[in-house]
């Protein structure tokens, strides 16, 4: 399954907006970021205060976050804290943070870091960007990627990432999830394929995952087995075409 971060309700955002020229205002030196960080031997993780973002090439973008998955991937960073110290996680630094003692044999992940973000994949409104053409011309577009960071309020891409999607304006949260699960699901389909296999059996069905593989199975006019936890999933995946 797959859940939505807010980043509108978790980390209010603040700072930099479009005026009716095109102008923008001044982006903040900080900002509000969910992130992997030391402190005195320990691994804290939750909200914290970083570096915001800057432009350092001619291609870059600055991204103002609207939205953020929590994909299943995603969990290695999201539950470090309780991987690295089990029975051991305490509050942290802050009421939104929570710490463990960092085993010595990963303190090696931080070094020359202040931090290791988390959120990989999101969706918000270009504020600002490099010299080059294709990037100025992409400021106050939505846009959908694998940004990496991207549980805070901005974050940093490229015009030249294979993984950046211009959305028409207006595109809310709903754009969030449009890398990882159906990559995912598209990826399933080709296994099956370069496998010889002749139908795939999935389980958890109605997660968004789920739904969307049974769309794509039904368009590539591939058999799907589909397994659910609870009756009312039955009825979310007929409703989509499931048979």
């Amino acid at each position: 399954e797959i859940y939505t971060l807010s980043l509108h309700d978790a980390l209010p955002i603040s700072g930099c907006e479009i005026n009716t020229s095109g102008a923008m205002a001044e982006i903040p030196a900080t900002m509000k970021a969910v992130v992997n960080k030391t402190s005195g031997g320990n691994i804290v993780y939750g909200v914290a205060e970083v570096p915001t973002p800057t432009i350092s090439g001619d291609k870059d973008l600055i991204i103002k976050m609207l939205a953020s998955p929590i994909n299943p991937s995603d969990l290695g960073s999201v539950g470090m804290v309780a991987r690295f110290g089990r029975d051991g996680v305490v509050a942290g630094e802050s009421s939104s943070t929570v710490a463990a003692p960092l085993p010595e044999a990963a303190a090696g992940m931080f070094a020359g870091k202040t931090h290791l973000p988390v959120g990989s994949e999101g969706t918000g409104v270009v504020v600002a960007a490099g010299a080059a053409p294709e990037a100025q011309a992409l400021i106050g577009k939505n846009v959908a990627g694998t940004f990496g960071g991207c549980y805070a309020q901005y974050a940093k891409t490229t015009t030249d990432s294979p993984m950046l999607a211009v959305l028409p304006d207006g595109t809310g949260a709903e754009a969030a999830a449009l890398f990882v699960n159906p990559l995912t699901a598209v990826g399933f389909v080709h296994t099956m394929r370069e496998e010889g296999h002749k139908a795939i059996v999935h389980t958890a069905a109605a997660s968004q995952l789920g739904r969307m593989l049974v769309k794509h199975c039904k368009e590539e006019g591939i058999q799907l087995v589909n397994i659910v936890r609870k009756e009312e999933g039955v009825a979310t995946l007929k409703a989509l075409g499931a048979e």
